[in-house]
């Protein structure tokens, strides 16, 4: 055989081996831009996930923390979940059950935080509140209203803006302020 013959089988195999990495190195770089352009795309192109009646739970140890339901989830971009008709249902240290629901939140499964945005309501022993939007926060283990609040009780009612609450501790903060109306007291004044 000829050396021009082996010259060529040379270079050949060069090339493949060269291109084949390239090919290799392209698909490692575009492969998650792919990903999330079909997320993006919508339920008809088959991109995107949708579950019914979702049950996501959070233990620490053989203790319940909390458990979040919802009547669908839908996967989004960055990998968080729109939740519609979302409960979630959170515990206290003596095990007192704190409901949370709203029309819609989105779930970071990496983080563990929940973000209610429309039409909330908590219900906790004789106490129901309602707001805007209501955000847990995983890593402080702690529910926090950022805008206005109403807080109704059975004799009490709270209106402020700003509240925060540890859920284990049940210790609460109001950061800008609080207006309280005590609608089931006859005291006029002195001694109560």
């Amino acid at each position: 055989m000829s050396q021009r013959f082996w010259t060529w089988v040379k270079w050949a195999s060069l090339a493949i081996s060269v291109g084949s990495i390239g090919l290799a190195v392209a698909l490692m770089v575009f492969k998650d831009h792919g990903i999330h352009l079909m997320r993006a795309s919508g339920p008809e192109k088959g991109g995107q996930t949708r579950v019914e009646k979702p049950l996501i739970v959070e233990r620490k140890g053989d203790r319940l923390v909390w458990r979040l339901k919802a009547d669908k989830a839908e996967q989004q971009l960055q990998g968080k979940l729109l939740l519609t008709r979302p409960v979630l249902e959170m515990f206290t240290a003596n095990n007192e059950m704190v409901t949370v629901s709203g029309a819609r939140a989105r779930f970071d499964p990496l983080r563990r935080n929940i973000a209610f945005d429309s039409q909330v309501k908590v219900v906790y022993r004789h106490w129901k509140l309602s707001c805007d939007s209501l955000v847990y926060v995983s890593s402080k283990d702690e529910l926090t209203v950022p805008g206005s609040f109403v807080a109704t009780g059975d004799k009490l009612v709270a209106k402020g803006k700003g509240l925060r609450v540890q859920r284990e501790t049940q210790q609460l903060w109001v950061d800008h302020g609080i207006r309280i109306e005590d609608r089931g007291s006859a005291w006029t004044g002195g001694q109560p």
